[in-house]
């Protein structure tokens, strides 16, 4: 059990990185207004509330006009696709390193003295 766990968590993330970044297309605006808030680390977004404020008490037209929908899906669609080719270089890891741990098994034993 315990050999495939890397390998079954690998393929999840793998997966749901692919189903996120092909289904990131349906939000509202509001949604993206919120999204553009948690992606830019520059504080370049004006409007966003402070962490102790909620996003109802602002407006969603203020929050971050100064990004686009397709720029928070071009993001967000990129941070999904990159996280997907870790996954499958983790995942490639894995059975690499779960085949070499077979064969060793095998190998010690039939090791006679």
């Amino acid at each position: 059990m315990t050999p495939r766990l890397p390998v079954f968590a690998c393929t999840t993330i793998f997966a749901v990185s692919l189903i996120y970044s092909v289904t990131i297309i349906g939000y509202d605006s509001a949604d993206y207004s919120r999204m553009a808030c948690f992606i830019d680390v520059d504080d370049s977004c004006t409007g966003c509330p402070d962490a102790d404020e909620s996003f109802d008490s602002v407006p969603y037209d203020s929050v971050c006009p100064e990004w686009t929908d397709s720029d928070v899906q071009r993001v967000v669609q990129t941070t999904m696709k990159q996280s997907a080719t870790v996954a499958a270089i983790f995942l490639v890891y894995a059975l690499v390193t779960l085949r070499y741990g077979l064969l060793l098994f095998q190998y010690v034993s039939q090791y006679k003295i």
